[in-house]
């Protein structure tokens, strides 16, 4: 749900996420946020970066584009690289 939706960790600590978990699964002890940045989201990342890195590795060759913005609400600028590749099924990843 917090990678999904993009929540905060300390969504857990929330009076209407612990009141929706206590009626819904009463027996279940929610972690503290710590757990999750520390633990969860550490797997989460180690997991996919295994998994993209065998992909790419697999590529013959690979495109890549970049592209930065700055956001309207402050003056943080940010750049992303994206990066497309076929595979020999020619299957765009």
């Amino acid at each position: 749900m917090m990678a999904v939706d993009v929540q905060p960790y300390s969504v857990v600590e929330y009076a209407g996420f612990k009141n929706l978990l206590g009626i819904e699964v009463p027996q279940y002890s929610i972690p503290n946020r710590k757990y999750f940045s520390t633990k969860v989201v550490s797997k989460m990342f180690d997991s996919t970066r295994s998994r993209v890195q065998s992909a790419v590795d697999s590529a013959k060759s690979i495109c890549l584009k970049t592209d930065t913005w700055t956001a309207h609400s402050t003056t943080q600028s940010f750049m992303s690289l994206t990066a497309h590749w076929i595979t020999d099924d020619f299957v765009r990843k």
